[in-house]
């Protein structure tokens, strides 16, 4: 039994000898070891999650949920990432969310591409061209004008501290 577990303990350590070896060996190079390169970009984009969370920021969870989302499979090559994949997820967000969300997702999806990038994950960034947009919002606040503040003043108000309540707002901009 022990030399079984001999056997199987030197049998894992010269694997990771042999990843060591190569990650010498790749400093410098275009070239990605196989034990850091993941074939599928949602396990990648999961990992930078996990590692650049931040206490009440949900733009970066919130971009990966939608990415899954848009894509609507479970794995995603990093080949398959390119200027028009961009360009689409881009206007999915657009079409899904108003403000400033979609072009803080974007954000997200495009600092996540720049650090795949920088892990030699592409040779050129296909984020590089492709920039957030914030969507204007399509509802309109309405303002009181000031006849309808003409009759607000001189409908009677069973409560005078709500009528005077009210004014004050008015005149100081309070909502």
């Amino acid at each position: 039994m022990e030399r079984t577990h001999n056997k199987e303990a030197l049998a894992i350590l010269k694997v990771k000898r042999a990843e060591a070896i190569i990650d010498k060996q790749a400093i410098g190079t275009a070239y990605i070891p196989r034990h850091k390169f993941k074939e599928n970009f949602l396990d990648y984009y999961k990992q930078y999650v996990e590692k650049n969370k931040r206490a009440g920021n949900r733009h970066l969870q919130g971009s990966f949920n939608n990415l899954k989302l848009y894509i609507n499979k479970d794995f995603l090559h990093p080949s398959e990432i390119t200027e028009n994949f961009c360009l689409s997820f881009r206007r999915y967000l657009l079409d899904h969310f108003n403000g400033e969300t979609p072009a803080d997702y974007f954000a997200e999806f495009r600092r996540v591409i720049r650090a795949a990038t920088a892990d030699h994950y592409y040779k050129a960034n296909p984020t590089e061209n492709v920039f957030s947009k914030r969507n204007p919002s399509t509802q309109l606040k309405e303002f009181l004008e000031v006849e309808e503040y003409l009759i607000m003043l001189i409908t009677p108000c069973p409560n005078e501290q709500v009528q005077l309540a009210f004014m004050f707002a008015c005149y100081t901009g309070l909502r």
